[in-house]
């Protein structure tokens, strides 16, 4: 059976704005942190820094503290 053309298949990447990502994650019961940890998987600081300017303002927090919760993985 052919999947649906229209309809978004789990196997490919989609690209979405900032809000949506974090809308999406909290409606599948993601915490804050769990964003974070998910968002800068495999990030390295300056990667993580650019990611945090952009998700901070949504998530609510301060770019430093989404900088203290992405260091904390690297731990």
């Amino acid at each position: 059976m052919e999947e649906n053309p229209k309809k978004p298949s789990d196997k490919r990447l989609v690209y979405t704005d900032e809000a949506s990502v974090v809308k999406l994650a909290r409606e599948k019961g993601f915490s804050d942190e769990q964003i974070v940890l998910e968002l800068t998987r495999g990030s390295d600081y300056q990667e993580c820094l650019a990611i945090a300017r952009r998700y901070a303002p949504i998530l609510g927090i301060k770019v430093s503290e989404f900088m203290v919760i992405a260091h904390r993985r690297r731990r």
